[in-house]
């Protein structure tokens, strides 16, 4: 079995997962097609820039139909060009099936979250906010469009957690991972000042105005801690400190932590984040997560800040979590079962009724195409001879524009 985990940096998950089925015994790589501002590793990077046909799109495909077996897709395959996946987008899903290679899908965040059951479920979602506008620049009718595709042609479909599972019913939860050998346990001492470290990758999503507005409100009532914002740093500078920090802050606004949360409990350090409250009566019992939101914060934090007994507790439970829960080579045993499951059968109706509208799509973008080309050639016309000049071939050119 030689499976490919790729396609972009997604946190540095697909490279995880590849280590860890190679830990235990499985031939396996991760690639990227696009560099990462985090620089997160791969084994395999190559341009893989959105193809224009189907048999573009299958020349790139061939040398990897030809090394692997299993091809494990995270948020985005190689063909997708968001915000309308237009042709053609997600074709190399069916590509690789058709070539007999066995197809996966991870569904990991905003690709699939969908902002009305968001909003409803959430009472601090940001749907309606500045941070709100990738919604706008991830539509839903894409985001349905691809999870009705992935369903029909994928052998499998996966979420990252439940708060994801929640937008994918039917969707298996294969978690965040980290190589626990590569995470040692680093726990936390009783210093003076604490360290409070808070590491948004989006500020609006992550809700760090109110951490920081959290944070000015307790050094105002006299606690004594140092406050680290981690933010233009590469995920190996950004390491470093989570691993001299006393308590890490992952999110506030989205209902479920994210892997700066996977990274701090292999740490053994205590994790603030918000969780969902029907998330929460689910599985609050097994997280080592002290629960808090935007209206929260400041006494959630301050109750940590001031009971050293309470962070070693979290530190303690945090570390035996993770090695239950999100170590590479456990997570890469679930997935290798899956793996070896038979092939499922694509969804032929629904590959059908796909390419339909894909045809229908690319006929009106080509079209939208024509019109922009005739409209640019009428304002060189005016723009080189004046529209006086250009006289009667302003008009024809202008008639059959409007009649397009």
């Amino acid at each position: 079995m030689r499976v490919l985990q790729g396609v972009t940096g997604q946190a540095g998950q697909p490279d995880a997962l590849a280590r860890g089925l190679r830990g235990i015994g499985v031939e396996a790589r991760s690639c990227i097609v696009h560099r990462h501002k985090f620089n997160y590793p791969a084994d395999l990077k190559f341009n893989f820039a959105d193809p224009d046909t189907l048999g573009d799109l299958t020349q790139r495909l061939l040398p990897l139909i030809e090394k692997f077996d299993v091809f494990h897709f995270h948020a985005r395959s190689f063909a997708m060009a968001w915000p309308d996946l237009h042709y053609p987008s997600l074709l190399d899903l069916l590509i690789l099936k058709q070539a007999g290679k066995k197809v996966f899908f991870h569904f990991r965040g905003q690709e699939i979250r969908l902002p009305e059951p968001f909003a409803a479920a959430n009472p601090f979602h940001y749907v309606d906010e500045p941070a709100g506008h990738i919604f706008k620049k991830l539509p839903t009718s894409s985001k349905l469009h691809l999870r009705q595709w992935v369903n029909a042609v994928c052998d499998g479909v996966f979420a990252v957690d439940p708060e994801i599972q929640s937008y994918v019913p039917g969707s298996i939860v294969v978690p965040r991972v980290l190589d626990a050998a590569q995470w040692p346990f680093r726990g936390i001492g009783q210093p003076a000042r604490p360290l409070v470290v808070h590491a948004p990758s989006r500020r609006g999503i992550k809700g760090s105005d109110y951490v920081l507005a959290a944070v000015e409100t307790l050094r105002t009532q006299g606690l004594q801690f140092d406050f680290t914002l981690v933010e233009n740093m590469t995920h190996a500078q950004a390491r470093k400190v989570y691993e001299q920090a006393d308590i890490i802050i992952d999110q506030l606004r989205i209902g479920w932590h994210g892997v700066l949360a996977v990274e701090a409990m292999a740490l053994g350090k205590p994790v603030i984040a918000y969780i969902r409250d029907d998330l929460w009566q689910a599985h609050g019992a097994d997280l080592p997560v002290a629960n808090a939101n935007p209206m929260t914060i400041a006494r959630v934090l301050g109750d940590l800040l001031q009971s050293v007994e309470k962070r070693q507790q979290l530190s303690h439970d945090a570390r035996a979590y993770f090695m239950k829960t999100h170590d590479a080579t456990a997570v890469a045993h679930q997935l290798q079962a899956i793996y070896a499951r038979p092939a499922k059968a694509v969804d032929v109706a629904t590959v059908a009724e796909f390419l339909d509208q894909a045809i229908r799509q690319n006929r009106i973008i080509a079209k939208a195409k024509r019109r922009r080309w005739q409209a640019g050639m009428l304002w060189r016309l005016i723009a080189d001879e004046g529209p006086a000049a250009a006289g009667q071939k302003v008009i024809t050119v202008l008639r059959k524009h409007l009649r397009k």
